[in-house]
């Protein structure tokens, strides 16, 4: 696993906005549900106060509470940040090594950060990309072992002797173009 830290807090906006809005729709939630239940507990146990008074009262007793509450969502939200990056940076770092493979690239295995989630999967991946780059050797062993035969065929056919570039000419002879010797 690589030792440094991730730059980028926020690497994937999908996922992560998703979860910044799930915990201030939570926040709200629960905000919202004590605000209701203290004012409804006032006015059942002091409903001979006027509206006004019993406001004064409940910002009074209830105010500082809700200054901490505003405090501590930015700090919930930048710790639901680094948590979920430690999340999604493997994803993305993933996706990121599928794409390039996709495009025919050879990739280095991959390795995800200290504390990351997921370190089975970029050992599981790892294992997977072995297997196909060692497929892909042994299919660019056998296309040039195919090759080598293949001129080796034209060159006795025709009857050519095996001088240096005799196999390209005795190909060319036999009707096949475009060969590259690998």
């Amino acid at each position: 696993m690589a030792n440094h830290k991730r730059k980028q807090l926020f690497v994937d906006p999908h996922v992560q906005g998703a979860l910044i809005a799930r915990i201030i729709g939570y926040w709200l939630s629960c905000l919202l549900t004590v605000i209701v239940m203290v004012v409804n507990w006032r006015i059942l146990t002091e409903g001979d106060k006027l509206w006004h008074q019993q406001l004064t009262d409940i910002w009074r007793s209830m105010g500082p509470a809700f200054v901490v509450a505003l405090v501590l969502l930015p700090i919930a939200l930048y710790d639901i940040l680094r948590l979920s990056n430690r999340v999604v940076g493997p994803i993305v770092r993933l996706r990121s090594a599928l794409r390039a493979l996709a495009r025919g690239e050879r990739l280095q295995p991959i390795r995800f950060r200290d504390g990351d989630f997921f370190g089975e999967l970029a050992e599981e991946f790892n294992a997977v990309l072995a297997q196909l780059e060692a497929n892909r050797d042994v299919a660019v062993g056998d296309a040039a072992r195919r090759a080598r035969d293949l001129a080796a065929r034209a060159v006795e056919n025709e009857g050519l002797s095996r001088q240096p570039g005799d196999a390209t000419e005795g190909l060319e002879a036999a009707g096949v173009r475009g060969f590259d010797e690998a």
